[in-house]
């Protein structure tokens, strides 16, 4: 599966979501690498460790306008069991020579990986619809977000089913009141936004731009 996402800076936490159920609440902590020289952002992919929990990476290099990426996700506790498919997954990004280790640690030690960004958020997720769901982010640092979340068959992605996929999401948005003319697009990621603000020369080797 593909998830296209469209992401909004707002001012307010949006009146029409808090008549709706709240499907989850939480505090997500993530913690992005890369390499020093920005191997994976200057891709368009990225790695992170989710709430120490889990290794997730997120591949955008099909897609430069950043509005939907490829996931793969690894539980930390299963690193040894996975490592090779997580070597596989890191030499598909184009990054060469990936080395094996007796832990996450160690893996990340040995193979020149360092913090590119820590983005931490309280987030709370709706339901719009049907395999349609929306989160209120309040990011540290950097303000409060609506992202909304379709997901699409890896099978069925061309072009024309994108941009239904996004026409769809905006007229649900529109019709809950959130899309308007106080809300601002945000075409990239937390991770720009963080790198912008405090890690320029990380941001300007990405390949998203604001």
């Amino acid at each position: 599966m593909i998830e296209l996402e469209l992401k909004y800076k707002v001012s307010d936490f949006p009146k029409s979501l808090k008549n709706l159920e709240v499907l989850k609440e939480k505090f997500q902590s993530d913690i992005y690498y890369d390499t020093k020289d920005f191997k994976l952002i200057s891709g368009g992919n990225f790695v992170r460790v989710r709430n120490g929990k889990r290794l997730e990476f997120k591949l955008g290099t099909i897609d430069t306008t950043h509005l939907y990426c490829e996931e793969k996700n690894f539980e930390l506790n299963e690193f040894l069991s996975r490592q090779e498919d997580i070597k596989n997954v890191l030499l598909a990004t184009g990054l060469t020579n990936v080395k094996s280790a007796n832990s996450f640690e160690e893996f990340l030690a040995v193979n020149g990986f360092e913090v590119l960004a820590p983005i931490d958020k309280q987030r709370k997720e709706f339901r719009l619809g049907e395999n349609i769901t929306v989160a209120v982010d309040d990011t540290k640092g950097l303000g409060l977000f609506v992202e909304a979340e379709i997901m699409i068959d890896a099978d069925r992605l061309t072009e024309v089913e994108a941009t239904k996929a996004k026409n769809l999401l905006q007229e649900k948005l529109k019709a809950f009141e959130i899309l308007n003319e106080e809300a601002q697009e945000v075409r990239v990621g937390y991770v720009e936004l963080f790198l912008m603000e405090y890690n320029r020369p990380a941001y300007d080797a990405g390949i998203f731009k604001l």
